[in-house]
């Protein structure tokens, strides 16, 4: 008798083709689950009789427990900036795939998982810590939250994670020397500071830093620019909004009086940057025709000077304007004043004149 029935269900369970849903639910005629001190305790009081029937796919258990999964996501509240990384620690107790992995998703700005973004995940881990990667162009905002998905088996986390994300910034630190300004022994003149234009005695110049992306070559405005100071020592920073962060540019460097210098390659831009144009020739990008940078001491490249009309080149006409300029005894803050000694005179005219037979131009990727 008992075969036949088991047969009867077998055909059932063919001409169906619908079996038992695969759930963390218990086939018992007793039993229960107890959370207590992060763990999970689920336990049958069963039939003493276990048997799994199966057929065309499908499977039935009896007096048997499917897997069972408990997710928690292991603090509350996080506070990042856009782009950086968010570590969220989880734990998972129960049955869990050898293949499953763990995702962390985002919601948008109001905290709906409508349209969730995943910003980390793992595999087959029961325990521990994701570094998920918050997106650089997020909005910033106090409503966000996260959640924790397993594949095998398929469960979402009830708890969530609230995250503030605020809009933070990127700082790039650059090492670069003017050719008109340079004095030697790795120092540059102050001239901001010798013109009474700023307090400290270490300030050379402002400049300008722009990065471009390889995307936007082709425009006329960089993607990012900002002005800063150079000091002395040839080293200045830059300060760029959070949203430049884990992004590749070509950095510009851009002075009063020098040629245009572009870095050789596009830099990833971390929390923190660093590039130094002053150290190699091929630091800087070039065209092939003729060096970015001019050697002024051993080891130390600069920045041609006496593009004094920022066209691009150092010719005739920087020549002009700074004769003209030297003739009326020109004194101060001036383009014309190559080698930053504050007056308008014969050493810049000589300074652009030698460097115009070199027919230099800036050069830059497109």
């Amino acid at each position: 008798m008992k075969n036949i029935k088991t047969l009867i269900l077998l055909l059932l369970l063919a001409s169906t083709g619908f079996g038992q849903s695969l759930s963390p639910r218990v086939t018992a005629t007793a039993g229960g689950r107890a959370t207590g001190g992060g763990v999970s305790l689920s336990y049958t009081t069963g039939e003493t009789f276990n048997t799994k029937l199966s057929a065309n796919n499908q499977q039935l258990t009896q007096g048997q427990q499917q897997p069972e999964i408990d997710l928690r996501v292991d603090i509350s509240e996080a506070t990042v900036c856009a782009g950086y990384n968010i570590s969220v620690p989880f734990s998972a107790a129960g049955y869990v795939d050898a293949s499953n992995v763990f995702t962390v998703e985002l919601s948008d700005a109001n905290g709906s998982f409508a349209n969730p973004v995943i910003i980390g995940s793992v595999i087959s881990m029961v325990s521990g810590s994701i570094e998920a990667t918050v997106p650089a162009t997020s909005i910033a905002g106090s409503g966000y939250k996260a959640r924790l998905v397993s594949s095998k088996p398929e469960r979402t986390t009830s708890d969530v994670l609230n995250v503030t994300i605020n809009t933070c910034t990127t700082t790039l630190n650059l090492t670069a020397f003017l050719e008109g300004f340079y004095i030697g022994n790795g120092i540059m003149r102050a001239n901001l500071y010798d013109l009474g234009i700023s307090t400290n005695d270490t300030e050379t110049d402002s400049v300008e830093v722009n990065l471009w992306s390889a995307a936007n070559l082709s425009s006329a405005t960089p993607d990012y620019s900002v002005k800063t100071v150079l000091h002395t020592d040839g080293t200045l920073t830059a300060v760029f909004p959070g949203a430049t962060l884990n992004n590749n540019y070509y950095v510009a460097l851009k002075h009063r009086n020098s040629i245009e210098l572009w870095s050789a390659e596009p830099i990833k831009i971390n929390p923190i940057s660093n590039y130094d144009f002053s150290t190699s020739l091929s630091s800087a990008y070039t065209d092939g025709f003729n060096d970015p940078m001019k050697s002024v001491s051993s080891g130390i490249y600069a920045i041609y000077a006496g593009d004094v009309n920022q066209d691009g080149t150092v010719d005739i006409f920087d020549v002009q304007i700074t004769e003209n300029e030297a003739s009326n005894l020109l004194f101060g803050y001036d383009a014309s004043d190559c080698n930053g000694d504050g007056s308008s005179d014969i050493f810049d005219i000589q300074l652009i004149e030698n460097n115009s037979t070199l027919l230099l131009y800036y050069a830059r990727p497109y």
